[in-house]
């Protein structure tokens, strides 16, 4: 998996994929997280990897910076490692990567993956609280429509 610093999008081919790459502070509006984040990556499939088994993925989470983060990729200050500042993530990988931040949950908190150029922008993400507790609000008003439904009929 390889990065390129520019490039020209080509929805043809498969071992390509654009992506928004970087980390933003979670308190800052998404229009301050895009500008912060800076270019967009060209992520690039190895030449041997088969893109139909296992495609490129862009993915985004959150995650709480501690002092695990303070020296990692991710850019936390001590002082936000002192105050558990939560921050967004954006990047790229394969999918079965990608799938396994959303398995991480306690640590990648809410991950999507996309495989569309620039599909994980920061506006992708739910906000913080609703990406770290119980199902998407849209689940919860499928589940509430059926209840309905189901109590409609044994009332008639």
């Amino acid at each position: 998996l390889g990065l390129l610093a520019s490039g020209n999008p080509d929805a043809s081919n498969p071992k390509t994929l654009f992506c928004y790459q970087g980390f933003c502070r979670d308190d800052q509006s998404d229009a301050e997280c895009l500008s912060s984040l800076g270019n967009i990556a060209l992520a690039v499939a190895d030449a041997e990897h088969d893109v139909s088994v296992n495609p490129l993925t862009c993915y985004s989470f959150y995650f709480v910076c501690t002092t695990r983060y303070e020296q990692g990729e991710s850019s936390c200050t001590a002082a936000e490692a002192a105050t558990a500042v939560v921050k967004r993530a954006f990047g790229f990988s394969y999918q079965q990567e990608c799938q396994n931040l959303q398995s991480s949950g306690q640590t990648y908190i809410g991950a999507t993956c996309c495989q569309v150029d620039q599909c994980n922008d920061p506006g992708s993400l739910l906000p913080f609280g609703a990406a770290s507790s119980g199902p998407a609000p849209s689940s919860l008003v499928v589940v509430a429509a059926l209840v309905l439904s189901w109590f409609a009929a044994a009332c008639n």
